[in-house]
């Protein structure tokens, strides 16, 4: 197996290919882990996943990624409460 750093390397030019990188999370163990470990590839597939396209904001992966899931948190929260008041 290859050490990390260069898994990471080829994983980082996979950033326009989120679907790519998705499937990577399925190849085995350790590419599932490199994966969530790095902010900067969870970012994208956040990001996919909300669809959702990202802007500057001179914030770092990590941050964006952490704003991104409260955000996707209060939605969800929202979503429970309406389904509840409909009852």
């Amino acid at each position: 197996m290859l050490p990390n750093e260069i898994v990471l390397e080829i994983l980082s030019h996979l950033n326009f290919d989120v679907l790519a990188l998705v499937r990577c999370l399925a190849v085995s163990k350790t590419f599932r882990s490199l994966i969530h470990e790095t902010s900067e590839l969870m970012y994208l597939i956040e990001l996919a996943k909300a669809e959702k396209v990202d802007l500057p904001t001179g914030n770092t992966a990590a941050e964006n990624l952490e704003k991104l899931r409260a955000c996707r948190e209060r939605l969800n929260t929202m979503d429970s409460v309406a389904k509840y008041d409909m009852i």
